[in-house]
């Protein structure tokens, strides 16, 4: 693939992930508890069938949502830094992408969400997802690079 090719790939799938965060923050409250506790109980109902460990949701439901918040941005973190080269401050522009975005994501449900509020914790949150997945693509990149000089063994 050439490299405008991967350009509009990475900034398409970057912007849509973007809009699919702040959709998510637009939901009010109420929605958003609803949403993140129906699949946490699913979750949950997968556990208990299997090891026969029940687990209440009052006890994880936080969790879980800070976890999700973690997991968006890393998401959002592995578009916007992966098509980069293999050398960190060439996915600096992911880095301050995320931290943006991070600030106005939270900015947004402070201002639109109903029930919601800005949280500087989830900014860190948010942050450290796209921190740990600009992170692991420079450590692939690096590997690969070793791979491919033959430094490895074999």
């Amino acid at each position: 693939m050439n490299r405008k090719k991967r350009l509009i790939l990475q900034g398409g799938l970057t912007l849509l992930w973007t809009a699919v965060i702040f959709l998510f923050s637009l939901q009010p409250a109420k929605q958003s508890a609803s949403l993140s506790g129906g699949l946490l109980q699913a979750l949950l109902g997968w556990i208990y069938a299997v090891t026969t460990v029940e687990i209440p949701i009052a006890l994880v439901h936080n969790l879980f949502r800070k976890m999700a918040h973690f997991a968006e941005f890393l998401v959002l973190g592995m578009f916007s830094g992966a098509f980069s080269n293999s050398l960190l401050e060439k996915r600096s522009p992911a880095l301050i992408y995320g931290g943006a975005i991070a600030l106005l994501d939270e900015t947004l449900q402070f201002i639109t969400g109903e029930g919601r509020a800005m949280r500087f914790s989830d900014m860190l949150i948010d942050f450290s997802g796209v921190l740990v997945a600009v992170g692991l693509l420079t450590a692939l990149s690096k590997f690969s690079a070793k791979t491919k000089k033959g430094v490895l063994p074999k």
